[in-house]
């Protein structure tokens, strides 16, 4: 309530979703600056840099959601290479889903309320709710292809050679690897990356 200035931090093993339930704020998330107003929420990706700080003298109150990673890297074997791309005046709003996710965001505060700050079977199910969907609908990938579905074949692809890339970026023969491992030539991999 009433943030001044949220100084510049990143989360390690967690998405934070900044939820702006009164006036405005400002975010800068990496390079990017939004003014977020009553009901807008933005995503903001683990290892991100990104403060808050308010926007003019009028008073707001932004609830703020940490969601562990590590909790769902059994279900979403990949969770550490999606980029999430959401906000609610972008991709959101383009498929029409600003309001539902709003709401599931609504619902989960809702629940830590009555669980006095935790999360007890039901702020869990709309946690899981909530990721699944972030998962599917709202990665990078799905940013820039949404106007068509991506395949799961093409997504565990993309994810798999992410995955090499974090871990081998410092190899020198990375593309000729890439390149040979997933049997695209070294021309793509480059241009894809």
């Amino acid at each position: 309530y009433k943030i001044d200035n949220y100084t510049l931090h990143c989360h390690e093993d967690a998405i934070e979703i900044i939820f702006v339930l009164k006036g405005k704020v400002k975010v800068k998330v990496s390079f990017e600056y939004f003014t977020l107003g009553e009901g807008d929420y933005v995503v903001i990706n683990r290892e991100d840099s990104h403060r808050i700080w308010r926007h003019d003298e009028g008073d707001n109150m932004v609830a703020i959601f940490h969601i562990s990673l590590n909790y769902y890297r059994t279900c979403f074997p990949h969770i550490d290479y999606v980029l999430f791309a959401c906000e609610s005046f972008d991709l959101a709003k383009y498929k029409g889903q600003t309001t539902y996710l709003r709401q599931l965001l609504l619902n989960l505060m809702e629940s830590m309320m009555q669980e006095k700050g935790k999360t007890g079977a039901t702020g869990n199910s709309i946690a899981d709710k909530l990721m699944n969907l972030l998962v599917k609908e709202y990665s990078l990938e799905q940013y820039y292809n949404r106007n068509q579905d991506i395949s799961i074949d093409k997504l565990e692809k993309y994810y798999t050679i992410l995955k090499y890339i974090n871990e081998k970026y410092q190899d020198k023969t990375i593309l000729q690897d890439i390149s040979r491992n997933e049997f695209y030539s070294k021309s793509y991999i480059s241009h894809l990356f």
